[in-house]
């Protein structure tokens, strides 16, 4: 068997199993809308006339040729499956046709401990074309009645270029159908978590910056009240030349401690009814008071104060 028909035959065996696996996968009803159920047609003998009515609708029509036009013979053979029995019988069939091999079709099918070869004529095969034809169909397969498996059109070169279109449709109606739709809703749901990642992260950027503007602010207000503070706070050095010098000899300072509106000196003096009297009778200073009691020293010869005045002016 040349090269040529066995890839003929390997393309006719595939895309028959692809239809019988569809029709045993798929449920009959959904097998009919599809136009994968085949119409079977009985021809009477000669294949003249039909011998059953036209089936209605979209499946392919599979002829039945009169079992009185198709002469059948069995053939020994250890090969089991359909590609090895046709290699192991087409090499001598033409010593088994009754006529010359331009005169006849035929095909081979497995059978128990070998293969069956059915043999019609030409003639009555293009009678059984023209027939159907004639009824407005086209034969997908011609075969014989009582073995459905038998297919005279197997190898026919146009038989296999349309199966081959249906089943590249038919995938291709299956992908755009099933599988494109799917692939698309991903392809926009990555599409569309990509884009909210990045509106995310813009938001975050700006979360992140509106945070650390935040933290400059208050570092910057801590910043402008301790240094506001401090600048509204009187020079020290003039202040502690002034305090200088209303402390008599006999006082001693122990703390300054200057506020934003308020002095406050704590010591120890001989008398410190008379250094508060001192300080109130100074113009830069307002509201002098003591803070505490006076608490005379253990030695009894000065007194512990604390006053508080008012900024000088």
């Amino acid at each position: 068997m040349g090269r040529w028909l066995t890839a003929r035959l390997l393309l006719a065996i595939s895309l028959d199993g692809i239809g019988d696996a569809a029709r045993a996968a798929l449920p009959a009803t959904l097998c009919r809308r599809l136009g994968l159920t085949p119409r079977l047609l009985q021809l009477s003998p000669g294949a003249g006339s039909m011998a059953t009515p036209v089936l209605s609708g979209a499946g392919p029509v599979w002829c039945l040729l009169s079992p009185s036009d198709v002469l059948e013979l069995t053939q020994q053979s250890p090969a089991t499956n359909l590609l090895d029995l046709w290699r192991a019988l087409s090499m001598n069939i033409t010593e088994l046709l009754p006529l010359k091999s331009e005169l006849v079709a035929w095909d081979i099918v497995p059978a128990e401990h070998g293969g069956q070869i059915y043999i019609v004529r030409r003639t009555v095969l293009d009678t059984a074309v023209n027939t159907v034809r004639a009824a407005g169909l086209e034969p997908d397969r011609i075969g014989v009645a009582g073995n459905e498996a038998v297919d005279f059109r197997r190898l026919l070169v146009a038989r296999l270029r349309r199966k081959a279109m249906t089943a590249l449709t038919f995938t291709a109606a299956l992908w755009l159908g099933i599988i494109l739709p799917p692939g698309l809703w991903a392809g926009y749901l990555n599409w569309d978590t990509g884009r909210i990642e990045a509106i995310l992260a813009q938001q975050a950027a700006a979360v992140h910056e509106t945070a650390d503007m935040r933290a400059r602010i208050a570092f910057l207000a801590e910043e402008q009240r301790t240094g506001g503070l401090l600048l509204s706070q009187p020079a020290r050095t003039p202040l502690l030349d002034l305090i200088a010098g209303l402390l008599p000899d006999d006082a001693v300072l122990v703390e300054l401690s200057l506020q934003k509106d308020a002095v406050r000196l704590r010591g120890r003096a001989a008398d410190a009814g008379a250094l508060l009297a001192h300080i109130r009778a100074h113009p830069r200073f307002t509201d002098a008071r003591f803070a505490t009691p006076i608490i005379p020293t253990p030695d009894g010869k000065a007194e512990l104060f604390t006053i508080v005045s008012g900024a000088p002016r």
